[in-house]
């Protein structure tokens, strides 16, 4: 027989593996929070129309998806602490999904509007640093490092 106990047919959790999963959880939230901030970072040097402009796809996407992956490490700790799962319906999660595959089907062709848009405004594009950096666009040619 296993050494867990069963309570109405839901599997308890030990306290130190709450422990640990919610610490993992709040790693993940932490790291999930730096990479919005500098999303957003990016996001706003285009409402702003700064010298330097950053933006891709990336960008949208990870800005707007952010609160479907927030609601889920949530659930995943309220699961640890509640000894009960926390439903994937309702209102809320529904509103979040599709605000999620909204923006998987709109950052593309965003990226690619915001692309034409700056070149027209006067923006020249810098060469990338690496594959996973965003585009960068600025006024003066000077700018590109």
């Amino acid at each position: 027989m296993s050494n867990k106990i069963k309570n109405n047919g839901i599997t308890l959790i030990p306290f130190w593996k709450k422990i640990l999963y919610s610490l993992i959880s709040l790693l993940c939230l932490f790291i999930m929070m730096f990479v919005v901030f500098l999303s957003w970072r990016d996001f706003m040097s285009l409402v702003n129309l700064k010298e330097k402009v950053y933006f891709s796809w990336r960008v949208f996407f990870i800005s707007f998806g952010f609160p479907i992956s927030f609601h889920l490490l949530f659930s995943i700790m309220y699961a640890c602490f509640s000894d009960s799962p926390r439903p994937y319906r309702g209102r809320v999660v529904n509103f979040l999904a599709w605000i999620f595959f909204v923006a998987l089907l709109l950052s593309v062709p965003v990226s690619l509007y915001v692309d034409n848009k700056l070149k027209y405004s006067g923006y020249i594009t810098c060469s990338k640093k690496s594959l996973i950096a965003p585009n960068e666009y600025v006024k003066n040619s000077k700018l590109c490092n």
